[in-house]
């Protein structure tokens, strides 16, 4: 795969045509030094220590009793997240999964530059083969089919006539999701991940292997039935949104871009089962 790079004299961006992009970014000693002082200054508003009221105690004070690991997150997470914000929008990129973090010249001291590499991903591109639409209506035509049983074989239709390149990024990080949950899960039933996976004679790496081929198929579709909405101007409006909202509990607070999301897949799939 061959990647594209974009230098300037503190940083670089390299994409690779799966949307994938490595952004190498330095933060200078003296941004470092700046905002470890304000760190300090915000943790001693409310320290309190042996000999000196809440919020009084001198910054040396306070500095000799904090951890030193935790004030290095805190610089990290303040400066890194404000240095990617930035570099994303000066490169026009749009991520859509959490970034992978690399220092690339540690130690971390408050003597140097600090170079890290971001990683990430943009929205992958699928490729859908022309033909699909023969080949739902065929199905679609077959007689003595449920409802459920058009839909699957539709969506195996769309699965088979897609080309899609899904950077491994979204692969691990949605693995690392699953398996959180898995984890969590498993907890509250008083299991371990071994005794898990023994129960159901397998292990770690068949698991992360069939969620891979999972979360491949499931972006697929996703993207496939996004790109075939935008090409049919197919589209959800407030009412269709507000219908929907309304039959749940006053007490659950319902994500409404999702909600959009999930019936303008069904206005789609439904336009796909009426193809003739």
């Amino acid at each position: 795969m061959v990647a594209t790079t974009k230098k300037t004299n503190l940083k670089e961006l390299q994409q690779l045509p799966d949307k994938t992009f490595t952004l190498t970014v330095t933060l200078p000693q003296k941004d470092i030094q700046t905002e470890y002082q304000n760190i300090i200054k915000e943790i001693a508003q409310n320290f309190e220590t042996k000999g000196f009221r809440k919020g009084k105690a001198p910054l040396d004070v306070v500095e000799k009793q904090i951890s030193p690991e935790k004030i290095t997150e805190q610089l990290v997470e303040n400066l890194l997240t404000q240095t990617y914000r930035q570099k994303t929008k000066q490169f026009n990129l749009n991520p859509i999964t959490s970034p992978k973090v690399k220092l690339l010249n540690p130690p971390l001291t408050l003597e140097k530059d600090w170079q890290f590499e971001i990683t990430s991903c943009e929205t992958p591109v699928v490729k859908i083969d022309p033909k699909y639409q023969d080949k739902i209506k065929q199905s679609n035509n077959k007689k003595n089919q449920t409802k459920e049983e058009t839909t699957n074989k539709i969506l195996d239709i769309i699965s088979e006539s897609c080309t899609l390149k899904l950077p491994q990024i979204i692969i691990e990080n949605e693995i690392e999701h699953r398996l959180s949950h898995l984890i969590e899960q498993i907890d509250k039933a008083n299991l371990t991940l071994d005794k898990y996976f023994e129960s159901n004679n397998s292990n770690l790496e068949s698991y992360k292997l069939q969620q891979t081929e999972l979360i491949k198929k499931e972006w697929t579709l996703n993207l496939a039935l996004d790109q075939i909405a935008s090409n049919q101007k197919i589209e959800t409006n407030s009412q269709e949104i507000e219908n929907i909202a309304k039959n749940y509990p006053p007490e659950k607070k319902i994500d409404l871009n999702l909600l959009s999301y999930l019936i303008r897949q069904q206005k789609t799939l439904e336009f796909l089962s009426s193809l003739k």
